[in-house]
């Protein structure tokens, strides 16, 4: 998404008050926080709160069509919405994928596929918002040179500000979502695996 999308001061804030809102008042109604169609005019950098916004499904948030019909969309026909500290893709048909929260928004499309979240596991979509790579995995990086990291039993741990994993059993995937090496090994160990070696020499300078 274009980068006055990406400012995030106005989206840490908002996303802040909206985890303290869930923990605080559970029972509550639905509170989002998106970039309207009008983004360019607000100081925030487009990020806006809305009360009574929709509902969760089970892999995604309906959102109330007045709300849809100001949602902004990307060239690419997609808008994002915030809520719970939680992020999903939004198409203009309504339809919705959770994704991965990164950078307190929507995860990236890297090499044509972004992070998806289905009943807690992580695989792969495409902007149609269809998994391309099966939810399979605790966690999973994002596509690096056609090969993707990923985990399963690892957990994230805070260490100080921050969020780190730890634990589980690592390997890598193609962009097919072939395993290519299975998840077998540490973090630690898969890095230094020889397996692991080899794929950063095959990658085009």
């Amino acid at each position: 998404m274009e980068n006055a999308l990406r400012r995030r001061s106005g989206a840490l804030l908002l996303l802040s008050l909206l985890i303290v809102g869930c923990h605080l008042h559970p029972q509550t109604s639905l509170t989002c926080a998106f970039a309207p169609k009008e983004f360019e005019l607000i100081a925030s950098g487009g990020i806006t709160q809305f009360e009574n916004c929709g509902r969760l499904t089970e892999d995604g948030i309906m959102l109330d069509p007045k709300l849809l019909r100001m949602l902004y969309f990307d060239a690419g026909g997609l808008g994002y919405v915030l809520t719970r500290g939680r992020a999903f893709y939004v198409l203009p048909s309504g339809q919705s994928r959770e994704t991965v929260l990164y950078e307190s928004g929507a995860d990236f499309f890297v090499e044509g596929l972004a992070r998806g979240i289905s009943r807690g596991k992580i695989g792969f979509i495409n902007h149609a918002l269809e998994f391309e790579i099966a939810p399979a995995y605790d966690f999973a990086f994002p596509f690096d040179y056609g090969h993707a990291v990923v985990c399963n039993g690892c957990v994230a741990v805070w260490v100080g500000e921050h969020q780190a994993l730890e634990g589980g059993a690592w390997g890598v995937i193609d962009r097919s979502g072939q395993v290519v090496i299975p998840l077998e090994h540490s973090r630690d160990g898969l890095k230094e695996s020889p397996a692991y070696r080899a794929l950063g020499e095959s990658r085009s300078p």
